[in-house]
């Protein structure tokens, strides 16, 4: 989770703990990002949430899964996956960050069994 997320589903600008206090000190950096999102979105309720470890949520999340996943939804793909982990200087960091790239709803996933549901669809 980055630091400062618009949840819109849910009507909340979601704070991370860190960035919360960093925000509260009346000009800082976190503190004016954080007021250009209440001037964005006012109706929506600032709340601090604890960070999900996304290893938790994308614990299993290997080459061949991502293989697999791009296999059944987009071909196109498939032959820039294979150049990035064939690549022996590609780190896996990379790799996941053109996946969660290509497929953005996946990495929105807050829980496991909503990131295994997505992945088996």
């Amino acid at each position: 989770m980055t630091t400062i997320r618009i949840n819109t589903r849910e009507n909340r600008i979601e704070l991370t703990a860190t960035f919360a206090k960093k925000a509260s000190r009346f000009g800082t950096h976190e503190y004016a990002d954080l007021q250009a999102a209440r001037r964005d979105y006012p109706n929506y309720r600032v709340v601090t949430v604890s960070k999900t470890g996304a290893s938790d949520i994308f614990k299993g999340l290997t080459y061949d899964v991502m293989r697999s996943y791009v296999e059944r939804h987009d071909n196109g793909n498939l032959a820039e996956l294979d150049a990035l982990t064939s690549d022996k200087d590609s780190k896996y960091g990379a790799v996941r960050k053109w996946f969660f790239e290509q497929y953005p709803a996946l990495s929105e996933c807050k829980t496991r069994t909503e990131f295994v549901l997505a992945m088996a669809a």
